[in-house]
């Protein structure tokens, strides 16, 4: 047909018609065309493929094609040959991760062959009688009574003596944890909630908080654990939960860097979880060094080199921040495995002595209890300890219901100095918060040096140099010891009954900042304030471990003990944040610029609140110590009688 063939459109036209349009459009376009019945087949192929081709295309954009995931292999090895510094910590924490791991293997199969060899023994026991027991021993154990040394009835040799430097590494894992209190918790968290949950990051805190309170309330069952697990060996055990607390610790720093790359916020919360489980198992571990080896004449010396390395962790970490304000925050996971790895080290060395602890440290019937009545004990027997233990955690923790004013410090920059400038208020707090560190450091140090050991030694060299107390070996203690000893424990309880008083009378003078007229003056009172502040927390946070050690009885489980003992201080710290949060909430107010501050009368609330706190923690004190001389001087008597 001439006519009908003069209206279709060219082949040609058509075609062009199948690249550029839609299947339907290409199939319509070609239905007009003269040549349809001749090339419809060769068409319909052409769409066909241009779909494949346009499916291929959309797979290889969701799916990284082998090139791309062998670049993405490639990254950590080219950054470490440009020389970059995160990637040579990054291999540097990796390489030590390794090590320690092959490490911590070592001692778990030292730990489980112990406890193979106790449960044996123990069968042994129980299945032969006493005679033909006795009689398949060999003749040394036989001659012995009877009885193996095994892990639980073997009693080590008293403490000797320690040199400075011994304690200081002894001590030296408190410098880390300083270090991550002054940067973890006000800092990077703040940083990955503004990044994670921007529009929550109050909600993001709090719940950050909510899981380390949660680990906090476990120490007492870590620390009975641990002190089980000393019943084998003392080395092995506490080597043991130290190595698999720093390993927890690392994997959830590991599990927060990935989340937050990758903008989980979940995932992020788990990897708290899990770091802050390891470093509870850290804390406890290591707060029990010092009672189980220092001797107790040294425990001053000890508790000021404690909390020196303490003080001294979170100065650093406050003076880096304020130094490298411009670098991301996240060079603080870099910096966390590498000063966890390197202050375990020291005290991971002195744990040589593979003797187990005595068996009157162990409960009874303790391989007969479940579970829960274990864990129940975990918080129960710390409480029921004589010699004024309990009542000293008590006091711990009001005294740290009445610190909250010290973690206030930027707030009273701003509101009561009256700083609004975001600048210059953050170079106030930086500089008042390292004269709190540097004070509260310097005066522990001098508590350390204030040790009157020396006058005890003096004493007891002339009690012995008498004839009358050239006696048998048996002989009851000296009358001039126990004075000695009644002597340095009056002498620090006055010393922490001062620094309390002084701590307490600074934080009733806080809010009289803003009764100040001129602001040089608020300046020059704020640092002052902050250095008298400083130096009396200094004193009674070193004083207070030091007494903590002094009155605990020697035949604990030192583990549940002090891990009771820290989490009644962190509980109460954290228990009196929430509650003046909440006093100066309620004195809120905004500006009409849109700038928000608290008024004067909630620090008034809240300062009067802490100040009667800190006055009823001393009278607690006072009395932990009256009742600890009391058992003191009744063990001493009966000791006597006894001998009599």
């Amino acid at each position: 047909d001439e006519g009908a063939a003069a209206t279709p459109a060219p082949l040609p036209a058509a075609l062009a018609a199948v690249e550029e349009q839609p299947v339907e459009a290409s199939l319509a376009a070609m239905a007009k065309c003269a040549d349809f019945r001749v090339s419809g087949p060769w068409v319909a192929l052409k769409c066909l493929q241009r779909e494949v081709q346009s499916g291929l295309a959309l797979v290889e954009r969701q799916a990284p094609p082998t090139d791309s995931l062998e670049k993405a292999l490639q990254e950590p090895i080219e950054a470490l040959k440009r020389g970059s510094p995160a990637s040579f910590a990054g291999a540097a924490i990796f390489c030590t991760g390794v090590v320690f791991f092959i490490l911590t293997l070592k001692d778990v199969h030292r730990f489980v062959m112990l406890l193979a060899q106790s449960s044996n023994k123990k069968n042994r026991c129980e299945s032969a009688s006493d005679d033909e027991f006795l009689q398949k021993m060999p003749d040394a154990e036989r001659k012995a009574g009877g009885r193996e040394e095994n892990s639980l009835e073997v009693t080590p040799a008293p403490p000797q003596q320690w040199s400075v430097l011994a304690i200081i590494a002894l001590t030296g894992y408190r410098f880390y944890t300083g270090f991550l209190s002054a940067t973890w918790l006000p800092y990077l968290l703040a940083m990955e909630g503004e990044d994670l949950w921007k529009e929550k990051q109050s909600m993001f805190m709090g719940i950050a908080k909510l899981i380390y309170g949660g680990t906090i309330l476990l120490n007492p069952v870590f620390g009975l654990i641990g002190d089980q697990a000393v019943s084998l060996s003392h080395g092995v055990g506490r080597r043991l939960f130290v190595r698999i607390g720093v390993t927890l610790a690392a994997l959830g720093i590991y599990i927060c860097v990935l989340s937050a790359r990758e903008r989980d916020f979940l995932s992020f919360l788990s990897g708290i979880l899990v770091w802050r489980l390891g470093e509870a198992m850290n804390d406890v571990t290591t707060e029990a060094l010092v009672p189980e080896m220092v001797p107790q004449e040294q425990y001053q010396t000890a508790s000021g080199i404690k909390a020196c390395s303490f003080l001294l962790g979170g100065l650093v970490g406050y003076t880096i921040l304020m130094v490298f304000s411009d670098l991301h925050y996240t060079w603080l996971y870099y910096a966390y495995p590498i000063g966890m790895f390197v202050c375990a080290v020291p005290s991971l060395y002195l744990l040589d002595k593979d003797h187990p602890v005595s068996q009157k440290r162990q409960h009874e019937n303790s391989d007969e209890e479940s579970f829960l009545q274990s864990l129940v004990k975990a918080y129960l027997v710390p409480v029921a300890y004589r010699g004024g233990f309990p009542r000293a955690c008590l006091a711990v923790f009001v005294f740290g219901l009445g610190t909250a004013p010290m973690f206030f410090l930027l707030l009273i920059v701003r509101d009561l100095v009256g700083i609004t400038d975001p600048v210059v208020m953050q170079q106030h707090f930086s500089c008042g918060s390292i004269v709190f560190f540097c004070a509260a450091a310097l005066s522990s140090c001098i508590v350390a040096i204030m040790d009157p050991k020396k006058a005890k030694q003096r004493a007891l060299n002339a009690a012995q140099s008498s004839p009358s107390q050239a006696s048998e070996a048996g002989a009851a203690p000296s009358p001039v010891t126990v004075a000695t000893t009644a002597e340095i424990l009056d002498q620090r309880g006055r010393l922490l009954v001062v620094s309390m008083l002084v701590f307490g009378a600074i934080v009733f003078l806080i809010p009289g900042l803003a009764l100040l007229q001129e602001r040089e003056s608020r300046d020059h009172a704020y640092y002052t304030i902050t250095a008298f502040f400083g130096a009396a927390f200094g004193t009674s946070f070193s004083l207070f471990q030091d007494l903590t050690w002094q009155i605990l009885p020697q035949e604990v489980n030192f583990a549940n003990a002090m891990g009771f003992s820290v989490m009644s201080r962190l509980l109460g710290i954290g228990l009196g944040n929430f509650l003046c949060g909440i006093f100066l909430d309620l004195s809120y107010e905004s500006g009409p610029d849109g700038s928000v501050s608290y008024k004067p009368l909630g620090y008034v609330v809240m300062c009067t609140f802490s100040g009667l706190c800190v006055l009823c923690s001393t009278a607690i004190a006072s009395s932990a110590i009256a009742q600890a001389k009391e058992v003191d001087e009744e063990e001493h008597f009966g000791k006597k009688a006894v001998a009599a």
